[in-house]
């Protein structure tokens, strides 16, 4: 019940894809509940070819993103509620899976960030650091951005 059929457009790769592979987050540490074997992938981009019984809010022919298991297949199937409508699969929109979604819980709930203030963003030159970043000056912010300089 509640569950939908994405093709697959476009699929993301992060640490979370390779730290999957660690006993810490197999034995339930991280994921409790979640036991392998279970499908690769954890953010992707894709149109919805089916929904199951219950789902409202989805419609064949949507274009979605997903947080759900299964993102590096052709197809998945994910409960509803991990996945969000988006306006289009294309590739820009996959960075705010991950990246947007993370950034803006720690600048806007964790950080508690307002307008004018100046933000020190720890690892900016990676793909959430630069997201952090854009978010902070977006919000009318002085940023100070740090990154490791080891293999430059």
């Amino acid at each position: 019940m509640f569950m939908v059929l994405v093709q697959t457009k476009y699929c993301g790769i992060n640490a979370s894809d390779i730290n999957a592979s660690d006993i810490n987050y197999t034995n339930g540490a991280y994921w409790p509940g979640v036991q392998p074997p279970f499908d690769c992938g954890f953010e992707a981009l894709g149109i919805v070819l089916e929904v199951g019984p219950g789902v409202t809010n989805l419609k064949m022919g949507d274009a979605v993103a997903s947080t759900s298991y299964g993102a590096f297949a052709e197809h998945l199937v994910a409960k509803a509620k991990f996945l969000i409508k988006v306006p289009a699969a294309v590739p820009a929109v996959l960075l705010n899976i991950v990246c947007g979604l993370t950034t803006s819980m720690a600048l806007e709930y964790v950080g508690e960030m307002n307008h004018g203030e100046t933000v020190l963003i720890t690892a900016a030159a990676g793909a959430t650091g630069q997201t952090a970043v854009q978010l902070a000056k977006l919000g009318g912010n002085h940023v100070i951005g740090t990154c490791d300089w080891g293999g430059i």
